[in-house]
């Protein structure tokens, strides 16, 4: 019976089960049965996802109505009980916490957080599921009869219309997402950007105080801002910070960035933020695509999206060949000029900060980072399966093969015929690992399948377009 402390309650007393504190409790293996006896509110729940943290205080609220109605509020929680007492401590939640194991999903396989099932005392459901940042609070509201508006309108106290926040409508962080290290974040700080009010998580103080400057105006108390994203930056700590620490920048789980620089996740936080606030403006000439931008030399290759999967061996292992990943979730082409093109920083900020912050020099494992500017395109490559790391392509096969990586292509076959033009004089190629296993192996580190084709590289900055192109 949980919770352990509470007999189970007769039938005409089952709301005395009701807690109100917060239970934290580890449960090998999920059992809904233990959770038989009153109405309940299961609620799919991670403390690192930055969806659940905007409608925490909409559960706060609601928690004493809903223990009213005789609904049970229990969250199906995944994370530490550390990180899950300081999210609900923050919004003033009190609430019963299940913590799953890291594969046991219980209910809710494949579903996202947060989502919610309303079941009756004998586990049946009374409503359907809801899922999301809109639907979940939506149903709580309902169930508790507690009126949202009493929250207030959330606005820029400067006379401007209420603000709009950077987490989707209606959005969940996937399964299992928004973890990552640091093992304990300290806080989150929400900014006012352009409209936006902007969540973000920082893991010590350095970090904080460093987004304090760089965005200039005092934050604002929006705990429905949630977090887009986390920042940790030992190396802004007096004296540089500890030499086994690295500057990190994470979406949900994804670690984006993880450098010695904090110049460099500043920037990389700029521009994933100005990508989905001011996103891009149509420009003659001009597309986005969705590559990874890596300068070889003076010159930029673009390559398959996604490569910060790879993580730090990646990272290295094309260091140490003269390659650099560039930061911009979006590098732009200009199909006149032939170049790769980083965008500049256009969204709200105070470059000083970067500026003063811009000391990294390089090191073996990791080169000056990427620069905005215009660089000469030299090649574009993409997955393809193939028994060589390296296979070169046609103009024609260069030109099907990365139609789909350009952002709004419109209409298809005059794109085909831009990109057909454009690799007259770039060279198109593909690139693969010699089995399934091996790319699997790299992403876990091995360097086997990365190496064969980071050589390539290497080959195209000392001339390997001449060696393959007919």
């Amino acid at each position: 019976m949980w919770p352990h402390h509470h007999p189970r309650p007769p039938p005409d007393r089952r709301s005395s089960r009701l807690t109100h504190h917060t239970n934290v409790r580890r449960t090998p293996k999920f059992e809904l049965d233990e959770l038989r006896g009153t109405r309940l509110l299961l609620v799919n729940w991670n403390p690192n996802c930055g969806y659940c943290a905007s409608i925490a205080d909409v559960l706060a609220e609601c928690r004493d109505p809903l223990s009213a109605a005789g609904v049970w509020l229990v969250l199906l929680a995944s994370g530490t009980a550390q990180a899950n007492r300081e999210l609900l401590e923050l919004a003033g939640l009190e609430a019963d916490v299940l913590l799953r194991g890291v594969d046991e999903f219980g209910p809710f396989p494949g579903i996202g957080t947060p989502a919610a099932f309303y079941l009756d005392s004998d586990l049946r459901l009374i409503d359907p599921p809801v899922y999301g940042n809109v639907d979940v609070p939506a149903l709580v509201s309902r169930l508790s009869g507690f009126d949202r508006s009493q929250l207030g309108t959330v606005g820029s106290g400067d006379g401007s219309d209420r603000v709009r926040y950077l987490l989707e409508t209606g959005g969940q962080c996937a399964q299992g997402d928004g973890g990552g290290a640091p093992n304990r974040w300290l806080g989150t700080r929400v900014y006012r950007l352009n409209g936006f009010h902007v969540g973000v998580r920082y893991g010590d103080d350095p970090a904080r105080d460093c987004l304090d400057a760089l965005f200039g105006d005092p934050p604002v108390s929006d705990p429905r801002a949630g977090h887009s994203f986390s920042v940790a930056l030992p190396s802004a700590s007096p004296g540089g910070g500890p030499v086994n620490e690295l500057n990190l920048l994470l979406q949900g789980s994804d670690l984006l960035v993880r450098s010695r620089s904090v110049a460099r996740v500043l920037r990389a936080l700029l521009w994933n933020l100005q990508d989905q606030i001011i996103g891009f403006g149509s420009k003659p000439g001009r597309l986005r695509v969705r590559a990874t931008a890596a300068r070889v030399g003076s010159e930029m290759v673009l390559l398959q999206p996604g490569l910060f999967v790879l993580g730090e061996r990646l990272q290295a292992l094309l260091a140490r060949r003269g390659v650099a990943l560039a930061d911009a979730p979006y590098p732009e082409l200009d199909l006149l000029s032939r170049e790769v093109v980083i965008p500049e920083l256009m969204i709200d900020h105070n470059p000083a900060v970067i500026k003063s912050s811009d000391m990294f020099v390089g090191t073996t494992a990791e080169l000056t980072p990427v620069l905005p500017g215009r660089y000469p395109l030299i090649g574009w490559g993409v997955m393809r399966p193939s028994s060589a790391p390296v296979s070169r392509f046609s103009v024609a096969e260069s030109a099907a093969a990365t139609l789909s990586f350009v952002e709004n292509s419109g209409d298809a076959p005059t794109r085909l015929r831009q990109l057909g033009r454009l690799f007259e004089d770039v060279l198109g190629f593909g690139l693969w690992y010699d089995s399934e296993a091996d790319y699997v192996n790299a992403q876990r580190g091995a360097r086997s399948g990365l190496k064969e084709w980071t050589d390539a590289l290497l080959h195209l900055r000392d001339g390997f377009i001449k060696r393959v192109r007919p």
